[in-house]
């Protein structure tokens, strides 16, 4: 007999995890590559209706994983 998933392996996915996911996709359906730029963190933000600290949560989640670079200031993507 076997268990029902522990409520632990059912949790729902943060806002932030689907917002990278989304941004996933994108970069793969534009074929983005190293030096192309995503949208500045307001834009990204205003695309998702959510907070600045979402959408700085799933930028860093893409950095972590090596898909983009973060650099602050007007030439950066923050």
């Amino acid at each position: 007999m076997t268990q029902a998933p522990s409520s632990a392996s059912r949790r729902r996915p943060k806002l932030a995890e689907l917002i990278s996911d989304d941004i996933k996709r994108w970069i793969a359906a534009e074929s983005l590559g190293e030096g192309d730029r995503l949208p500045n963190e307001k834009a990204l933000m205003e695309l998702y209706g959510s907070a600045k600290a979402t959408v700085r949560e799933a930028l860093k989640i893409l950095e972590v994983e090596g898909l983009v670079t973060l650099k602050t200031g007007p030439k950066g993507a923050r």
